[in-house]
């Protein structure tokens, strides 16, 4: 049975319904709606408040926010501990930016370490073994990365040199002011009923981030180093409480409070060598604008496909992920990387999914929202009109074999390519008829209706015996362990999009 989110908060509002974890009450906000970006890629939205998440939602194959949010992966605790409204509704957007400015990323990244080895070598070549001490002089020695561990020699005279390095490092700092680099860019918002929590609480919120985070606010003094003149310019912002800088100054944290919203806004270059850490400061201070325009509202919202104000949910959309991911590459040179092919060239099934939990079910419940693709469509509408049950046999040779690929992402942070999202998520639907054919084997008459309209009636098991325990979606197969489960799942009618509902029996 499809979900009905109407009828849904009509029940919950007749019955009263509190669940443990859930104080539905008169039911939370429908979201900060204004803030949600058109080119969202993620978006993941929690009630805040003393209660656990929901469990269905626990270990998702879906981009988590940044540990330096402190907002604990959206743990609704957490939410709550840095002053957003208990039973608001708190939400976590990652946007993508325009393609134009992503298109120009990578050959901007490559022209300016051109330029920087180049004026390197031109310095070296006037100055000598006396080019770091020259150039620290002047305040540029972040520019040179080989100068970023080498201790000042007493026998250099940096005066004597100072021209000659400046000249040699001007066309790097003309190339830094005209060039964009990637960021990847956060946004937490939502209500809050206490002004001044942060700053309040702050001794308390800043070691949940073990990267280091060093805080910054305008009854403070900020010091003239790294990206100090980015740091001031921010605090001067309409609404900013605290800026805090993070990693060294690879990311940076901006904490408003405008009326009764709370924004926190993460910005993060995603790989650098740690050599070029100075380079980073003194681009932020060149592209103060470029911060601020990013704090602004978005010109352009999108609608999610199921209502936050029903149930947590996380929204993933494949063509901004993919746009993210293109970031990634963007910045790869930076950490001395070249990016990596993409391992899976098939046209992905789905183009946005929605997970929710919805209220009033112990967290327990959980609706997935597939749009598909245009690949995807042509797949579900050769789907067979016959009963799935006892056979399997014409869904399952309607699929191609197209085992999902995974891959380690640990040097460049892909969003999408080689991670479970893009294996499960949006390549992932060929696979159902073979997990409907294997549990149907294992637990004989489970598996009823047709590819259109199905119900499965499941024993209580996490399935790892069938699927193994590397398999996703691991909070909802563990609450699956400890109850008998339905799973429903039906297409509308022109096969676009594909609609499934798991619950306790």
């Amino acid at each position: 049975m499809a979900l009905r989110p109407r009828a849904l908060r009509a029940a919950i509002r007749a019955t009263g319904l509190a669940a443990v974890g859930f104080v539905v009450g008169c039911g939370p906000a429908k979201g900060p709606q204004p803030w949600i970006d058109a080119r969202a890629a993620v978006v993941q939205c929690t009630t805040a408040g003393r209660h656990p998440q929901a469990p269905v939602l626990l270990e998702l194959p879906v981009p988590q926010p940044p540990v330096g949010l402190y907002a604990r992966g959206l743990d609704p605790m957490a939410l709550d501990d840095l002053g957003y409204q208990r039973d608001g509704v708190a939400c976590a957007i990652l946007s993508a930016p325009r393609d134009e400015v992503i298109d120009g990323l990578e050959g901007s990244v490559r022209t300016l370490l051109r330029v920087q080895t180049a004026a390197t070598e031109d310095a070296i070549g006037r100055a000598a073994r006396c080019t770091c001490d020259a150039a620290r002089a002047i305040g540029m020695l972040p520019l040179i990365p080989r100068c970023s561990n080498m201790p000042t020699l007493a026998s250099c005279d940096p005066e004597e040199h100072r021209e000659a390095i400046e000249q040699s490092l001007r066309p790097l700092v003309e190339a830094i002011e005209t060039s964009s680099l990637p960021l990847v860019h956060w946004r937490l918002v939502g209500p809050t009923d206490r002004p001044g929590w942060f700053l309040a609480n702050e001794a308390r919120l800043l070691p949940r981030y073990d990267g280091g985070s060093t805080l910054h606010s305008r009854d403070r003094a900020v010091t003239s180093r790294g990206s100090h003149e980015l740091v001031r310019r921010l605090l001067d912002e309409e609404g900013v409480v605290a800026v805090a800088t993070q990693e060294g100054g690879q990311a940076l944290l901006v904490v408003r409070e405008l009326g009764r919203e709370l924004v926190y806004d993460h910005f993060r270059h995603p790989i650098v060598d740690k050599r070029q850490l100075g380079l980073l400061a003194l681009w932020d201070n060149a592209h103060v604008e470029d911060y601020i325009a990013a704090l602004a509202r978005p010109t352009e919202t999108r609608r999610l496909e199921l209502e936050p104000g029903d149930g947590n949910l996380v929204e993933i959309d494949r063509e901004r992920l993919a746009a993210i991911d293109a970031i990634v590459d963007a910045a790869a040179p930076l950490g001395g990387l070249e990016p990596r092919e993409a391992l899976n060239t098939a046209s992905p099934f789905v183009d946005r999914a929605t997970l929710q939990a919805p209220f009033g079910h112990d967290g327990k419940k959980l609706v997935i929202k597939l749009r598909m693709s245009s690949a995807g469509s042509s797949w579900a509408q050769a789907l067979s009109q016959d009963y799935l049950s006892p056979s399997l046999a014409e869904i399952e040779s309607t699929s191609e074999s197209s085992s999902p690929v995974l891959t380690d992402n640990d040097e460049l942070p892909y969003v999408l390519r080689g991670t479970a999202a893009e294996a499960y998520v949006f390549h992932g639907l060929p696979e159902v008829p073979r997990t409907f054919r294997a549990v149907e084997m294992n637990y004989p008459g489970t598996v009823r209706g047709t590819a259109s309209r199905w119900r499965f009636d499941l024993p209580r098991s996490d399935f790892e015996d069938l699927f193994g325990p590397e398999l996703s979606f691991g909070g909802l197969r563990e609450t699956m362990g400890t109850t008998n489960y339905v799973v429903r799942g039906q297409f509308d009618n022109p096969r676009q999009v594909l609609e499934l509902e798991s619950g306790p029996r």
